[in-house]
């Protein structure tokens, strides 16, 4: 029983992040992501970066997956070279 009840629960989480969760392609579409729910881009590593967008949208890194895509990309906030996505959120 408990067994199910976690899988209902892991379920139920799973699918509220995959609908509330932005692709963002600048700076611009992250802030008014992470007012809606998650945003999933590309981040630099850089601990400014970090500081800088929660100064700015009040949203925090929230989770940095072990599994990352192949593609390279641009840190959201810097635009220096990003070989990680991440997901961002504000707390409510």
């Amino acid at each position: 029983m408990l067994a199910s009840i976690q899988k209902a629960l892991y379920e139920r989480a799973l699918n509220f992040r995959t609908r509330n969760t932005s692709d963002p392609r600048n700076y611009e579409e992250f802030k008014s992501c992470v007012e809606k729910g998650f945003a999933y881009s590309f981040w630099c590593g850089s601990a400014e970066c970090e500081k800088n967008i929660k100064e700015e949208t009040k949203a925090t890194l929230r989770n940095i997956p072990l599994d990352q895509p192949s593609e390279k990309g641009n840190c959201i906030y810097c635009g220096r070279a990003a070989d990680k996505r991440a997901y961002f959120a504000r707390a409510y």
